[in-house]
């Protein structure tokens, strides 16, 4: 089971208190394959985050994660990114579709 099913099964309200800590201490650690993992965590479970979450949880992630060192980290933040603007177009899409 990867971090995408068990944020499906308990929600973002359970991933904002037990995963999201954990995995954004990353962000400063000195091995950049480690900064990587809240990259990829974000990719992964946006799909099942409202956009309120995307807002307020994962960019300041990116924020931080824009400016680092290493050039594959910053492209990283650059797929993310396309990731999360695609995720929030395709629920404001859905959102006025309902209204």
């Amino acid at each position: 089971m990867c971090i995408k099913d068990l944020v499906g099964i308990f929600g973002p309200s359970w991933a904002i208190k037990h995963v999201f800590p954990e995995i954004f201490k990353l962000e400063t650690d000195t091995n950049y394959l480690n900064r990587l993992t809240p990259l990829f965590t974000i990719q992964n479970i946006s799909q099942n985050c409202p956009n309120e979450v995307i807002k307020s949880s994962f960019l300041s992630s990116l924020e931080t994660l824009k400016n680092d060192k290493v050039p594959n980290v910053r492209m990283n933040v650059a797929n993310a990114c396309k990731d999360l603007l695609v995720q929030l177009k395709i629920s404001t899409e859905n959102d006025k579709s309902v209204s």
